[in-house]
Parts: C-alpha cells; structure tokens; sequence
C-alpha cells in the first residue's frame, strides 16, 4: 500500500508539475555527482537548522516548515530520478511508452530496492532523497533553456 502510494505522489508531482520536473531531470542526468553534493550540503545545513529551531519551543513552527520543504523539494527529485530509472528500463525493452509510464516502472523498481534489508534502507532511500533534493536545487539555480519537451494537453 504504501509503494502505491509513493507512486501515485511521484505520478501526481510529474502531471502538476511538468516543467519543474523536465527541469529537475536534466540536472540530475547531466550532472548527477554535483546534485548528490548539493544535496548533501543541503540536507546537513538546512536539517541542521531545523533540528535547532524544533528544540526551541518559539520556532518550532519554523523547523516544521524547513522540514517540509526538503521533504518537498526531495519528492520533486525522485519524481525526476524514477522517470530517469523508468526510461532507461524501457529502453532495455526497446517499447514506445509515455512519461508516465517510465514514473510507474522507474518508482516500482526504486520501492522493491529500497525494501531490501539495510542497503535499501540505510543507503538507497537517503543517497535518492539526497540526490533527489540536490538536482532540484540546482534546477531552481539552473539558468538553462527548459528541455524542449512538449508537456502533454489533456483533450476533452
């Protein structure tokens, strides 16, 4: 239940956001060490920070907030990193598929490893949430065109 879950936020971040996560996607692919870095510094700086203001009674609220934004910030990143995984999956199989479906296949694949004992839970989900966070940082930095991709219209 809660990989479908996890799914269905990832698939919802990708439909209301596109362009942020075409955004975030293309930093993570075209440079995937800057992101883990840049994440990581975040991570350490900003948790830092709001692990302090939660131990003060008066700014507790603003640790709260500081918290949901990395969480946020690192949902929109492995939005982008299981549509990454997903396309390359697909790409072993050689089928046409649409970016939605890479989400599906790519957040399958990223949940059923992050349940392995230790290595999926003390590696993987920190080293994604990390990775995740540190490209959509540099996505907000990034002063690149936006991938030309078009964003799908829904016909009625």
């Amino acid at each position: 239940l809660v990989g479908l879950c996890l799914i269905a936020m990832l698939l919802t971040i990708a439909a209301l956001w596109p362009h942020r996560s075409r955004r975030v996607r293309a930093c993570l692919e075209s440079s995937p060490l800057k992101s883990l870095l840049v994440g990581l510094v975040n991570y350490v700086f900003v948790g830092a920070i709001a692990i302090l203001f939660l131990n003060l009674e008066p700014l507790a609220v603003v640790g709260l907030i500081l918290l949901a934004v990395l969480t946020a910030g690192s949902l929109v990143g492995l939005s982008a990193v299981s549509e990454s995984l997903g396309e390359r999956l697909y790409d072993l199989r050689a089928q046409q598929t649409s970016r939605y479906s890479h989400l599906i296949a790519g957040g399958s694949t990223l949940y059923l490893a992050a349940l392995l004992p230790f290595l999926g839970w003390f590696v993987l989900i920190p080293g994604l949430f990390v990775v995740g966070l540190g490209a959509f940082v540099l996505s907000l930095a990034s002063r690149r065109p936006e991938p030309d991709e078009p964003v799908p219209q829904v016909v009625e």
